[in-house]
């Protein structure tokens, strides 16, 4: 595998041209494509951090206990997972713009169709309610892998640092809606049905991005099209297994942490919820932060050595995690092991893409839906044993992680 960085040289790395309007439609373009892929990305952001704060408000509404609405939560990551994959496959046959809308439009359909079950709750079955959810998720998950194949493709020579930024999103995203969903809560006495009409009118916004791509925009990668890149898929997995696998075992405990910070908190160490929440808004900050600095030193380092940095910082957070005494420590855990791990994720696509001249979308979808299945058993699991001891989940984590640092040894760039 290659690495970004000025001292190594990618082996399979082509040039990045567009298929219409050659290089210089990128360049004309490049600020409305960025920008729309931004939103877009927002979008879905916006909505994956909108059920946690919201579980116990739409149970009020609803009559019915936070307990049989979890269920939405798990079936928001099912539907991930299949969109992720479909995804990067629909970025490399339709390009950004068509599948930008169409996944937009998914998920936002969804939304609103959830909003007017919220506002009569007769109209339609609990059933139907759930698997609004699911197809929400779907729509989250192309986006997801459309977007960051895209921003891969369209900043090939900055992939590392580019997508690193890119990430950000994810941390912002929930970090404003913390802020929002918590504003509105307390303004409309705990009605959820806000927070949802607010991420729905920033999606009619954000949509209206997408006139900045040019209809007929497109990326190919290397000398391989999509029709070739399917055929190849099995050779093409057996290149990417280690990647894929430090993505995965470092992504479902990073995603496991967001998960049951709460839960693992309170079980450990009996806290109120008010300071639960000041807790996870420290968290995004410091994911941000985390993030940030991983793109302002992945040009120097590359991103062989920024994903093993990565694993190691995280893996001193588990550390101190599973021998804090008291929230404090613990508290230092969770924000050293979330900065550490989060970078992993940019990193990660970043070495896929530059190992490989297949199409970046269909490699980038191929690794995020690795990544949201073994989450979502992972979540499952870190839960499941939260419920007997505080001590097992963690534990389970740091050999995660450490399996992910010997798997990482092997993606060690060649020098030239």
């Amino acid at each position: 595998m290659a690495s970004t960085s000025p001292r190594h040289t990618p082996k399979l790395l082509k040039t990045t041209q567009p298929e219409a309007g050659g290089a210089s439609n990128v360049t004309k373009h490049l600020f409305g494509i960025t920008l729309a892929a931004c939103l877009v990305l927002f979008i879905f952001a916006f909505s994956s951090s909108l059920w946690g704060p919201n579980i116990g408000p739409l149970s009020h509404l609803l009559h019915t206990s936070p307990t049989s609405l979890q269920p939405l939560l798990e079936l928001w990551s099912l539907g991930y997972v299949p969109g992720a994959l479909v995804g990067g496959l629909l970025l490399d046959r339709f390009g950004p713009r068509s599948t930008f809308l169409l996944a937009a439009l998914i998920l936002t359909g969804c939304l609103l169709a959830f909003l007017a079950y919220l506002f009569f709750p007769q109209s339609a079955a609990l059933l139907i309610l759930v698997a609004l959810v699911g197809i929400a998720g779907t729509g989250g998950g192309v986006i997801d892998a459309s977007t960051n194949g895209m921003m891969g493709s369209v900043y090939a020579h900055k992939r590392g640092m580019v997508l690193n930024l890119f990430s950000l999103i994810y941390p912002i995203a929930g970090f404003i809606i913390s802020l929002v969903d918590a504003g509105l809560l307390r303004i409309y006495h705990n009605d959820p049905r806000p927070a949802f009409i607010f991420t729905l009118a920033f999606a009619v916004i954000a949509l209206c991005s997408l006139l900045a791509i040019p209809k007929n925009f497109r990326i190919k990668h290397g000398t391989n099209n999509l029709k070739h890149t399917l055929k190849s898929v099995p050779s093409l997995l057996l290149v990417l297994a280690p990647v894929i696998i430090v993505m995965m075992l470092t992504g479902g405990v990073y995603i496991s942490m967001y998960s049951w910070i709460a839960s693992y908190m309170h079980d450990a160490f009996k806290q109120p919820a008010s300071l639960l929440a000041i807790l996870i808004g420290v968290m995004w900050i410091v994911d941000a932060l985390g993030r940030l600095g991983a793109a302002s030193i992945i040009t120097r380092l590359g991103s062989w050595k920024i994903t093993m940095l990565s694993i190691g910082v995280g893996l001193l957070g588990l550390v101190v995690l599973i021998f804090s005494p008291n929230v404090f420590a613990a508290t230092a855990g969770f924000s050293i092991a979330i900065a550490g791990l989060g970078p992993v994720y940019g990193t990660s696509l970043t070495l896929a893409c530059e190992g490989t001249e297949h199409t970046l979308g269909s490699v980038t979808g191929i690794l995020l839906f690795a990544n949201g299945l073994f989450g979502v058993f992972w979540i499952w699991l870190f839960g499941f044993l939260l419920h007997s001891s505080t001590f097992w989940p963690v534990l389970l984590s740091i050999v995660l992680v450490l399996l992910s640092g010997l798997v990482g040894l092997s993606l060690r760039p060649t020098q030239h």
